[in-house]
């Protein structure tokens, strides 16, 4: 008779929250941005904290660390690397202690991360990221019976500023599109040619004929768009419009950091048969 084995399943988690959460146990924070000059240091903790489990309060889980380099595609999403992969990788400007450690159930630990920026390096953004890795022990099985057993890698992003990197954002092509139940959706691309991450967010304003605002949607933050890169986005909104009359698409970007607003105006006929 054919013994079967346990599937072992690994589960990424890259968030963008305060927290990166998985089943049982946690990461904080997510995210860490820091300003470095040249030649000098900055150091941080990260805080890895473990449920209280009430069915194995002294099983002890080992953890284990890794620097990475990350990305972000253009349709918005997470794209991860080796070390040292990418151009503006810092994974060789941090060192981490410890490397790897065991937690039981409701304790904690905190990893020491130091980021060191070389001198001589031109302003800009650089970054990489630092990945938990749980592993838990395989609970045995029968020789008729299977285990899916998830694990989670969870990530603290680290964005390092290195002073002062040129901000720049364009807005590129924007398309509107009529679609079903009386609404419009926007596609546009947002580019960011300057030397530092931006967070923008979005909108569209719905007007009539004569430039009278019939409404505006609520400003929603897009995916970070990092240096040199370019995201596609789109949003929706209700037209609002009349039977027999044309209205004004605005699509606005607030790319954020003091830049200015960036907007294209398209015109939209009534649908037909209005």
């Amino acid at each position: 008779m054919r013994a079967r084995v346990p599937f072992v399943v690994l589960a990424l988690a890259a968030p963008w929250a305060p927290g990166a959460i998985a089943q049982g146990w946690q990461v904080s924070p997510a995210r860490q941005e820091i300003r470095v000059a040249p030649g000098e240091s900055r150091t941080f903790p990260v805080r890895i904290e473990r449920e209280a489990q009430l069915d194995a309060p002294d099983e002890a889980v080992r953890f284990t660390i890794a620097p990475g380099d990350w990305d972000i595609g253009r349709d918005g999403e997470m794209l991860l690397y080796p070390p040292q992969t990418m151009a503006d990788s810092a994974c060789d400007w941090a060192t981490f202690s410890p490397t790897e450690f065991t937690l039981k159930p409701g304790a904690a630990a905190d990893v020491r991360v130091t980021v060191t920026v070389p001198e001589g390096t031109a302003p800009g953004l650089r970054r990489f990221g630092l990945f938990f890795e749980e592993h838990s022990p395989v609970p045995p099985t029968g020789p008729e019976t299977r285990r899916l057993v998830i694990r989670y890698r969870l990530s603290t992003l680290v964005y390092v500023v290195v002073p002062e990197p040129a901000r720049q954002f364009e807005l590129g092509g924007v398309r509107v599109e009529r679609i079903a139940a009386g609404d419009v959706l926007v596609r546009a691309v947002l580019k960011n040619p300057g030397a530092l991450h931006l967070r923008p967010t979005h909108w569209i304003e719905v007007r009539d004929a004569a430039g009278k605002t019939l409404l505006r949607t609520e400003a929603t933050p897009t995916m970070v768009l990092l240096p040199g890169r370019e995201l596609e986005v789109s949003l929706r909104a209700p037209t609002g419009d009349r039977p027999s009359e044309p209205v004004q698409i605005r699509y606005v970007v607030d790319p954020g950091d003091n830049l200015a607003l960036q907007a294209a105006t398209a015109r939209l006929e009534p649908a037909p048969g209005g």
